[in-house]
């Protein structure tokens, strides 16, 4: 079994790294272009030398090279293979001149004590960074002792390992060897050695679309039915699997039927070598079978091969639906806790593949651009590396596969967010920092999140990942913010009542002016007085002035005139004042925690938590401001984000009549908020934060 993994100078994988693998299923993650596929192919590599070595190239050619593969035979595979045994598997490149360089292809297998072992190496004179490998020479190493082995173990866990290997290898080729004289001819002592370990251990690539015909426009269509018989005849999986005596047949229907439960499928191969399928109903041809059905039934006979000893599946899920995903996740979590002992490796890009007990066997592959420019790949093992990071397991699964995350309160957040983001991306004028700005935005994973409360768990995984991540907030989790009229009712319960009041308002203007001419309405609109309005209240007017505990003498120092006045004095905040309460996640120094300085706090938050809160105290303040200060269009908006059609009048605890707006605008109402908020002044300063996050994240 394939027990650890590990390379450097590879690819883009320039530094030192190593996976070690447990029993049972291990997973690899991680974005397009991360290097999944590259650690695939690296493992092809040290198990032959037929791999492709132009994707295997060197990193830095003027730099040391190696790939190094552990394994553990569980069952005697050849006369020189046995159970008991380990067998190391080393690929190592030495710079020459320019281009040329030396590379060694190193075997070394560990007797059942691990007292003694048995080393062979083939030597490749001036091996290029592109095209085939030229004529080597094959050395039996003498060695009394397991020093090698030991130096190659050492390797897997720490590079430092590596010049004491480079070392050995040249002491080695000038002391006496022995020529290898492997009897069958072309095949050298390491090839021989791995074609027995290549018995047990399948590598497999992701299913492509088996048939040539791949739209309307196909040349294929209409040519007979050849097309259905390649497919057949492609599938060098199931063709060689179906009627396998190695495979437990019993075992892999219960497998099969297990990921694709409740349909029903039954594959049959043909003495003409064709594979039909029954669906349940009828006998389809192969080509005609879902993709999904293809790799479950690839998988299951796989998993039930008698020999094989471990299964690196390459998007073995591709096709997959999410519940299949997760019962072939789940069966495989199962199954390791029983007698069968075997590892599986998966890579995939599937969220549905990611659980809390996936989690705990998975490496994450990342990407990053280095100060020089150069393109950095890196691996880093997730299990139990930051404290409760299983209750925000579906956080991760977005964060994996993000370039840049913004965080934000909740739901309605981030519809309001992404839709400015939008505007910008579809912004009409286009100058040069609306195109900064769009670059900006277009790599931004917005997350909602419950609240502040996770910021330290998500924030370390952030930094974990080298994934850049921004935060915004309610003003609420550090200020405490009070509106200019204080409430003689305290809490939420103020707040959506005086929200609610000005819904009221607003309808009440629109009652009186209908009928009128939009001109006459917007003057009306904007003369009509808190008492006009509200002159003729109705029993539910005064339940929320009750609520509310407005008397004529609250408002005597108060210019109420307008609905603009009473959201600015009685709605909005006018003041910030830290709150000890609930700054406990940010762990703010000493100056700041007892600083009354609102700016000085907010610029601590934004450049060293990479914290945006809002000016105005959270979002629907945000919005309600903007609008105030948007000039004419003010009036028609004001009523567009109060006046929800879907509103509960009638509801015992009144709720934030915008809120409900944003959960349930249309587009229209969307667009003219969009455009709104798209340049006002809170919105730049948002912006401003956004690209100062972008200059110190890694380029993707």
């Amino acid at each position: 079994m394939l027990r650890a993994v590990a390379f450097q100078n590879f690819i883009y994988f320039r530094d030192h790294q190593s996976l070690e693998f447990e029993d049972g299923p291990n997973f690899i993650v991680g974005p397009n272009a991360s290097g999944k596929t590259a650690i695939f192919e690296l493992i092809r590599r040290c198990l032959s030398n037929n791999a492709n070595a132009s994707t295997s190239r060197v990193a830095d050619i003027h730099s040391p090279a190696f790939v190094i593969c552990k394994f553990e035979i569980t069952h005697k595979l050849s006369d020189k293979v046995f159970a008991g045994c380990r067998v190391y598997s080393c690929l190592y490149i030495k710079p020459g001149g320019d281009n040329p360089k030396k590379m060694y292809k190193l075997v070394c297998i560990t007797n059942t004590d691990e007292q003694q072992e048995k080393c062979y190496l083939d030597y490749y004179h001036n091996v290029k960074v592109f095209g085939p490998l030229p004529a080597h020479e094959a050395f039996i190493l003498p060695t009394d002792d397991t020093e090698l082995s030991q130096e190659l173990d050492k390797l897997i866990k720490s590079k430092r390992a590596l010049d004491n290997l480079d070392g050995m290898i040249q002491k080695m080729m000038e002391s006496k060897q022995q020529p290898d004289m492997n009897t069958e001819p072309g095949v050298s002592g390491c090839e021989n050695i791995l074609q027995a370990i290549r018995v047990a251990v399948v590598v497999t690539f992701p299913i492509r679309s088996p048939g040539p015909i791949q739209w309307s426009h196909s040349g294929n269509i209409g040519k007979g039915n050849e097309h259905y018989d390649a497919a057949s005849t492609k599938a060098e999986i199931l063709q060689e699997l179906l009627q396998s005596p190695d495979v437990d047949k019993v075992e892999s229907n219960q497998i099969f039927e297990t990921i694709i439960h409740p349909l029903k499928y039954h594959f049959k191969k043909n003495p003409d070598s064709t594979i039909t399928v029954n669906d349940g109903a009828q006998d389809i041809r192969f080509l005609k079978v879902p993709e999904g059905i293809i790799e479950a039934k690839q998988f299951s006979l796989m998993f039930a091969h008698r020999k094989y000893q471990t299964l690196m599946l390459e998007e073995p899920d591709l096709g997959m639906h999410p519940p299949m995903i997760q019962r072939l996740r789940d069966l495989v979590l199962r199954r390791h806790n029983q007698d069968r002992k075997m590892v599986l490796v998966f890579t995939s890009h599937q969220p549905a593949m990611i659980n809390r007990w996936a989690m705990d066997r998975m490496y994450v592959c990342r990407r990053k651009r280095t100060n020089d420019g150069k393109m950095k790949h890196f691996v880093f093992r997730l299990k139990r590396t930051i404290e409760n990071i299983f209750q925000e397991q579906d956080k991760l699964k977005q964060m994996l596969y993000s370039s840049s995350v913004l965080f934000v309160e909740g739901i309605t957040d981030k519809t309001v967010v992404e839709l400015i983001f939008d505007r910008v991306l579809e912004a009409e004028h286009i100058d040069e920092e609306m195109l900064d700005l769009q670059k900006v935005v277009s790599g931004i994973q917005v997350i909602s999140i419950d609240g502040s409360t996770p910021y330290n768990v998500l924030k370390t995984m952030g930094e974990k990942l080298e994934l850049p991540c921004a935060f915004l907030f309610d003003s609420d989790s550090v200020f405490e913010c009070l509106a200019k009229v204080q409430p003689k009712t305290g809490g939420k319960k103020w707040k959506n009542s005086t929200l609610f009041c000005v819904r009221i308002l607003l309808k009440r203007m629109k009652e009186k002016h209908h009928g009128d001419s939009v001109e006459k309405s917007k003057e009306k609109t904007k003369d009509g007085t808190f008492k006009q309005v509200m002159k003729t209240p109705t029993a539910k007017d005064q339940k929320i002035q009750n609520e509310l505990g407005l008397e004529e003498s609250d408002l005597s120092d108060v210019k109420w005139t307008t609905v603009e006045s009473f959201l600015r004095s009685v709605v909005l905040p006018a003041t910030f004042s830290l709150n000890s309460k609930v700054v406990g996640p940010y762990a703010l120094p000493e100056n700041i925690k007892y600083s009354k300085d609102e700016q000085l706090i907010r610029n601590h938050m934004k450049e060293k938590k990479r914290v945006f809160l809002w000016d105005s105290g959270n979002l629907e303040d945000m919005i309600c401001r903007s609008i105030l200060d948007s000039g004419d269009q003010a009036d028609d908006l004001l009523r567009k984000v109060f006046l929800c059609e879907k509103y509960d009048e009638g509801a015992s605890n009144p709720k934030d009549p915008v809120k409900q707006t944003l959960k349930q605008m249309d587009i229209t109402t969307a667009e003219k908020l969009s455009k709104c908020l798209l340049y006002c002044p809170e919105i730049k300063a948002f912006f401003k934060f956004l690209k100062q996050i972008e200059k110190k994240r890694p380029q993707l």
